[in-house]
């Protein structure tokens, strides 16, 4: 799984459900985008899309590989450090 950052997650969305021919039985819609809650995070009010990189949701392929990238749990949070 890989996860692709963006201002407007309706347009990406749209292509991934069209490549996948969602909706159909199995699907409604591909996922729910979450957004960037860490207000110091550079990301922050962007969308995060999972992006399935195998199996029958995989569309990765779909992306430029440099613009996926991999989990960040600092996207939620602040990067905390014990000293």
């Amino acid at each position: 799984m890989r996860y692709l950052i963006t201002e407007n997650f309706k347009t990406s969305i749209t292509t991934i459900n069209k490549a996948l021919s969602i909706p159909s039985i199995q699907a409604s819609n591909y996922a729910t985008p979450q957004k960037v809650t860490n207000d110091k995070h550079v990301d922050f009010d962007k969308f995060i899309i999972p992006i399935k990189t195998e199996g029958s949701w995989k569309c990765d392929y779909l992306f430029n590989s440099e613009d996926l990238v991999e989990f960040d749990e600092t996207w939620f949070r602040e990067e905390t450090s014990i000293d």
